[in-house]
């Protein structure tokens, strides 16, 4: 049973949950402001629009993965820590002063930091932390992978039978996150309508 804003409610045999996953960003001023045009998360996905311009790497964790992928990419890769110690070498200059704010200088960034003299890159990569979109999984009490994404198997079954997922907020155990894709959305979503007929012609499952 569903139940709706308005009141009104849905009785049906099969759910397939498709919501999506929301990035919390970094806490830095500035940031949000320019999240999606020049701070962004994915160098496959934004990459070529920063090639052969300088680009920066905003956080520790990711910095060594996501350096190493713009490197031959961009004139020029720096790592800002905002004051974290890096866990291995990134492969590019390194600013470890804290970072005060970020700031719009036509279709560059300005970075500003705590100390020394501001950077001015082409774009920013972070990484964000991605939680579930809505509270679905946790009122229909999913297994969630150690991501935060539901965990489903090859065919977007989740652990409770009915329930089905597709989409960035559901991967197989084998994968380490989800994989913000429109093509492999579309895929799984595809994958996990064909179960749901599977399964209800079959009735092999409740």
């Amino acid at each position: 049973m569903v139940e709706l804003e308005d009141g009104g409610r849905l009785h049906t045999r099969r759910v397939v949950l498709a919501t999506g996953m929301r990035d919390e960003l970094p806490q830095v001023p500035g940031l949000a402001e320019l999240w999606g045009s020049l701070v962004v998360q994915c160098p496959f996905c934004h990459g070529h629009e920063m090639a052969g311009r300088p680009v920066a790497v905003l956080g520790a964790d990711a910095a060594a993965h996501t350096a190493g992928i713009m490197r031959p990419v961009a004139s020029e890769v720096v790592v800002l820590t905002d004051g974290t110690e890096l866990p291995e070498d990134p492969g590019a200059s390194v600013r470890s002063e804290r970072v005060r704010r970020l700031e719009r200088v036509g279709d560059q960034v300005r970075v500003v930091l705590a100390e020394g003299e501001p950077v001015v890159v082409a774009g920013i990569f972070v990484a964000t932390t991605a939680v579930q979109a809505t509270p679905f999984a946790e009122q229909l009490g999913l297994v969630l992978n150690p991501s935060g994404g539901v965990r489903v198997d090859e065919h977007g079954r989740t652990s409770r039978p009915g329930v089905y997922a597709a989409g960035d907020l559901a991967h197989v155990a084998a994968l380490e996150a989800p994989v913000p894709s429109v093509v492999q959305a579309l895929a799984a979503g595809s994958m996990a309508a064909g179960c749901v007929v599977a399964d209800l012609v079959d009735g092999t499952r409740p």
